[in-house]
C-alpha cells in the first residue's frame, strides 16, 4: 500500500466535500430542464471551470501523461501551433454562441429543428453508441490507475473467498459517479465539477513547487537528455522519428479543433446550461485562460516521470517502478501507468493523497457527465420521439435516471473484458470520428441557409463508414500503416466534402432567424445588450458586439494578444530553427523560461476564475431557489415552439401550436399554469 493514513484522510475529506455538495442541489430538482441543463441559469465562471473539469477527465489526464511522456517538450511546441486556431474559435464565439441561441437542450433536438425528426433519431443513435464506445474503457483505465498508484493487491479474501479487486474499484468509481447524478442531474454534475476544478488548480499549484523545490530544474530537465538523439523531448526538431505524435498529428488536431468544435456530446449538458448566448460565449473565451493553469505542471509530471526512468542517478526509483511495471502484461496499460507509478515512488506524504484525489475528481467529473450525457441522449433523441403520447414530468425523470443507470452497467462490462491495443489519446480521437460527420452538420446547418437534409445523412453516413472500418482494422491489425488519427481526419475531412457537394444541388433556403431566435422570432430573456453599437463597425469585424461589457472587452483583447505574442515566438523559433541548428543547451533555457512564465500566468488566471465562479456559484443557488417549472422545456420540439410562443407573449401562434399537439393533457395543463 502506497498511501498512508494522512493521504487517505486527504482524499476521504475531499469525497465528503463533492457528496455534501451535491446532496444540497436535490432541493433544487424540479423539471427535466433543470435535469438536463441547470434551468440554463449558469454563468461563465462556473461554466469553465466545471466544462473543464469534466473534458479533462481521468483517462484524459492519463493519455496526457502518456503523450508528454513519449514526446515532453517536443510535443509542447507544435501545440503552440494551435494557439491561433484555438483563438479564433473561442473569440468568435463560433458554434457556442448559434447553438445557445436555437435553445436546444441536446444536439440532436437542433438537428430536429433544422433537418427532421428522422435525422434526429438516428443522430442521437450514432451519437449514443459512439460515446458508450468512447467512454467504455474510462472505467478500465480509472481502476487501474488506483490499483497501481495505491498500491492495492490484484486480489483480497473476504469470507474466506478470494475476489478480484480490479472490478471492485470500478464498481466504486461508477457508483459514485452515478450517485452525483442520480441525486441533482445536471445542476449536481455542474457543482462538484466546479469543486473539482478547484481541488485540480490546487494540485497543479503544489506540484509545480515541489517539484521546482525538491528536484529542481537542472535535475527536471538533465534526465530529459537522454532520450534517444531522434526522439528529443527538450528540441522539437529533433523529435521525428516520435511516430504518432509529429507536427502531422497537430496539424490533423488544429483541423479538428476548427471541425468538430462542440460536436462531442460527452458534455452536452454544460452546452445548454449558459443564462444567455452571451454568457456561453464569455465561458469558452475564459477557457482559453483556464487551458495555461495546468500546461507548465503536466509537461513537467512527464519530464520528471522520464528522468526518474532513465537518469542513472534515479536507478533505485526505476528499479521500483520496473519491478511493479513487469506484472503488467498489456504493454499499452503500462505505458499508461509509468507516470502514476513513477510519482507513487517519489511523492511525499500528503502529496500522494492529493495526487490520488486529483484523478479520483477528475475521473468522477468526467464519468457523471458521461453518463449524464449518454443516458440523456439515449432518451431524448432515441426512445422519447418514437413516443406518440406525451410523458409526464414525472416519469420523463424516470426514464431519463434508468437510461444513465443502463449506461453505467453497459461501460462497467465494456471495461471488465476489452482488450486495449492503441494509445489512449488514438482510442479517444477514432471513437469520436464515428461521429466525425457531425461537424459539417452543425456548421453547415448553423451557418449556412443552403444545408439539407439529404447533406447531412449523407456526412453522417459517410463519416461513420470510415471510422467504423478504422476501428476494426486497427482491432484487426494493431500495427496497421495508417493511425487513428490519419482514420479519423479522413473522415471528417469526407464527411464535409460530401455535405458540401450535396447541398449544392439544392436550390431552397432555410430561415436561419427562426431557429436562431433573431428578428421577429427574439426571445427577450436572451437579448443582453449594455452599449450602443455602430455595425460593420471594426469592432464588429472583431467579433465584439453590443453584448460586450468594458471587462468583456479587456478579456476578450488580452487573449488576443497572448496568442499573437506566442504565435510570433512560434514562428520566429521555427524560421531560426530552419536556417540554423540550435544547440539543445539554448532550448533547454527556452523552456526554463516558458515553464517560469506559465507558472507564474497559472497562479494568477486561478485565482481569477475560482473568486468569478464562486460569485456564480451563489448566483446560481439564488436563481434555482426562485425559479419556476415550466414542464414544457422538456427537448420536445413542439412543445419548445408553445413555450417560446408564451415567452414572446404570442398568444395565437402559441394556440396554433397547441391545436397540433394530439393526446397531451398533462401538456396543455402546464401550458395554461405557466400562461
Amino acid at each position: 500500500m502506497n498511501l498512508g493514513l494522512i493521504d487517505w484522510t486527504i482524499v476521504f475529506i475531499g469525497l465528503v466535500i463533492l457528496v455534501l455538495s451535491a446532496t444540497r442541489t436535490k432541493k433544487y430538482f424540479l423539471s427535466v430542464a433543470g435535469f438536463l441543463a441547470s434551468n440554463r441559469l449558469a454563468g461563465r465562471y462556473l461554466l469553465c471551470i466545471g466544462s473543464g473539469a469534466a473534458g479533462s477527465g481521468a483517462v484524459n489526464m492519463l493519455a496526457i501523461f502518456e503523450m508528454y511522456y513519449r514526446g515532453g517538450f517536443a510535443i509542447r511546441w507544435w501545440e503552440q501551433m494551435l494557439g491561433p486556431i484555438v483563438a479564433i474559435v473561442l473569440l468568435s464565439g463560433w458554434i457556442v454562441y448559434r447553438f445557445r441561441q436555437t435553445r436546444a437542450l441536446t444536439m440532436a433536438q437542433f438537428f430536429e429543428m433544422r433537418y427532421s425528426k428522422n435525422f434526429r433519431i438516428f443522430v442521437g443513435i450514432l451519437a449514443f453508441f459512439a460515446g458508450i464506445l468512447n467512454f467504455a474503457i474510462a472505467p478500465a483505465v480509472g481502476g487501474r490507475f488506483f490499483i497501481y498508484f495505491c498500491g492495492l493487491p490484484d486480489n483480497f479474501i473476504l469470507l474466506g473467498m478470494s475476489f478480484s479487486t480490479f472490478p471492485i474499484v470500478m464498481l466504486f468509481l461508477l457508483g459514485i459517479s452515478l450517485f452525483f447524478t442520480f441525486l441533482g442531474g445536471q445542476i449536481a454534475i455542474l457543482i462538484t465539477d466546479f469543486l473539482q476544478g478547484i481541488f485540480s488548480y490546487i494540485f497543479f499549484l503544489l506540484i509545480f513547487l515541489y517539484l521546482f523545490f525538491h528536484f529542481g530544474w537542472s535535475n527536471i530537465i538533465e534526465g530529459a537528455y537522454y532520450s534517444p538523439p531522434q526522439e528529443s523531448l527538450i528540441n522539437p526538431f529533433k523529435a521525428g522519428d516520435t511516430n504518432e505524435f509529429n507536427i502531422w498529428f497537430f496539424l490533423i488536431w488544429a483541423f479538428a479543433i476548427f471541425f468538430t468544435h462542440m460536436s462531442w456530446q460527452g458534455t452536452q449538458g454544460f452546452n445548454s446550461a449558459a443564462k444567455t448566448p452571451h454568457e456561453a460565449r464569455m465561458a469558452t473565451v475564459i477557457s482559453g485562460y483556464r487551458g495555461y493553469i495546468g500546461t507548465a505542471t503536466l509537461v513537467l509530471i512527464a519530464i520528471a516521470a522520464y528522468g526518474m526512468m532513465h537518469n542513472p542517478k534515479y536507478s533505485n526509483i526505476a528499479t521500483l517502478v520496473s519491478d511493479t511495471l513487469s506484472n503488467i502484461e498489456n504493454p499499452q496499460i503500462r505505458k499508461q501507468v509509468t507516470v502514476p507509478v513513477v510519482f507513487s515512488k517519489i511523492l511525499p506524504i500528503g502529496l500522494l493523497g492529493c495526487f490520488c484525489l486529483f484523478i479520483l475528481g477528475s475521473f468522477i467529473s468526467s464519468a457523471n457527465s458521461a453518463l449524464h450525457s449518454w443516458g440523456c441522449i439515449l432518451i431524448q433523441d432515441v426512445i422519447l420521439p418514437f413516443k406518440k403520447k406525451n410523458v409526464t414530468s414525472q416519469n420523463h425523470l424516470l426514464l431519463l435516471r434508468l437510461a444513465v443507470l443502463s449506461v453505467a452497467i453497459v461501460v462497467f462490462f465494456f471495461s471488465l473484458f476489452f482488450r486495449q491495443t492503441s494509445h489512449l489519446i488514438m482510442w479517444v480521437n477514432i471513437t469520436a470520428a464515428l461521429y466525425a460527420g457531425a461537424g459539417a452538420v452543425i456548421i453547415g446547418g448553423l451557418y449556412w441557409k443552403r444545408g439539407t437534409t439529404v447533406a447531412a445523412w449523407t456526412a453522417m453516413i459517410v463519416g461513420l463508414t470510415i471510422s467504423a472500418a478504422g476501428i476494426i482494422i486497427k482491432q484487426i491489425d494493431p500495427d496497421f500503416f495508417i493511425n487513428e488519427q490519419f482514420m479519423s481526419f479522413t473522415a471528417m475531412l469526407s464527411s464535409l466534402l460530401s455535405y458540401i457537394f450535396v447541398s449544392f444541388i439544392n436550390t431552397k433556403t432555410f430561415d436561419l432567424d427562426r431557429i436562431l431566435h433573431r428578428g421577429k422570432y427574439a426571445i427577450k430573456e436572451d437579448q443582453v445588450v449594455v452599449r450602443s453599437f455602430t455595425e460593420g463597425g471594426i469592432l464588429q469585424r472583431l467579433g465584439i458586439t453590443k453584448e460586450f461589457t468594458m471587462s468583456d472587452k479587456f478579456i476578450y483583447f488580452f487573449m488576443f494578444i497572448w496568442t499573437i505574442i506566442w504565435g510570433v515566438v512560434f514562428v520566429i523559433g521555427t524560421i531560426w530553427n530552419l536556417i540554423t541548428e540550435v544547440p539543445i543547451r539554448a532550448w533547454a533555457e527556452f523552456w526554463r523560461i516558458w515553464t517560469y512564465i506559465h507558472g507564474v500566468f497559472a497562479f494568477f488566471i486561478a485565482i481569477w476564475l475560482v473568486i468569478g465562479g464562486f460569485r456564480d456559484l451563489s448566483s446560481l443557488l439564488r436563481r434555482l431557489a426562485t425559479a419556476k417549472c415550466d414542464d414544457l422545456d422538456d427537448g420536445n420540439v413542439q412543445h419548445q415552439i408553445i413555450a417560446e410562443s408564451i415567452i414572446r407573449d404570442d398568444d395565437a401562434q402559441a394556440k396554433t401550436n397547441k391545436a397540433n399537439i394530439e393526446d397531451s393533457t398533462d401538456s396543455i395543463g402546464n401550458l395554461k399554469e405557466v400562461h
